[in-house]
Parts: structure tokens; sequence; C-alpha cells
């Protein structure tokens, strides 16, 4: 089981995919599973999204609604697939600094806490 999942939606989003999966590959903590929900893009968004975390060494779930159903409604859908204690959503059009996935893990563990 991995520490936490990340979960990123997405609606037609083709000029931001890439971008915010390559800073998830980009993360200095790697002990996570990705969820990734296409929300009925119409767009290249998926083949994008394909193509950005092909050969990549870690859990991926993806998941293809065939249509568009709204942003929380996909984000429903992923919780319902989440393994890890954690999870953290991801908007398709933001990005992480390497760094932030250890930091959020850091300080999760550092503290007896309810976290949301």
């Amino acid at each position: 089981m991995k520490s936490i999942s990340v979960i990123v939606t997405y609606y037609n989003s083709e000029d931001y995919i890439e971008s915010c999966l390559t800073s998830l590959k980009k993360q200095r903590f790697q002990d996570f599973e990705l969820i990734l929900v296409n929300d009925g893009s119409t767009d290249n968004s998926k083949t994008i999204a394909t193509q950005s975390i092909a050969n990549w060494d870690i859990p991926i779930k993806e998941i293809d609604l065939k249509q568009n159903t709204c942003h929380a409604h996909a984000r429903n859908i992923a919780m319902q697939e989440v393994d890890a204690p954690y999870f953290i959503f991801i908007d398709s059009d933001d990005y992480l600094a390497s760094y932030a996935l250890a930091f959020y893990m850091k300080k999760i563990n550092q503290f007896d806490a309810l976290i949301s």
C-alpha cells in the first residue's frame, strides 16, 4: 500500500494536463498512487494524459467517464478507488513543486491530528 493517493480529475484540459502530470513525476516523494479521472473530455486530454504517464513506475488507476458529470462527481468516483490512508486532490491546471508531497507527508506524520 502506498502512503498517499493523488487524485487528478480532468475535463478538456489538453493545455494543462501534461504540466500537471509532469510535476507529479518530478516529486521527490514517489510513494504514492495516481488516480486519474477523465471526466468525459472531448478534446485531446485523454491522449496527452496517457502519453504523459507512459513508463511511469508507480501504481496508476485510470478511470474514463463517458460523459462530463461535474468535478465533484468525478472526485467521488475517484475516492472509491483510494487505497492509501491519505489522499490529495490536484486540479488538472495546477502543478506541484517537487518537494510538495514530501512536505505534506512530513507534516501529516509529524502531528497526531485530523487534517482536511
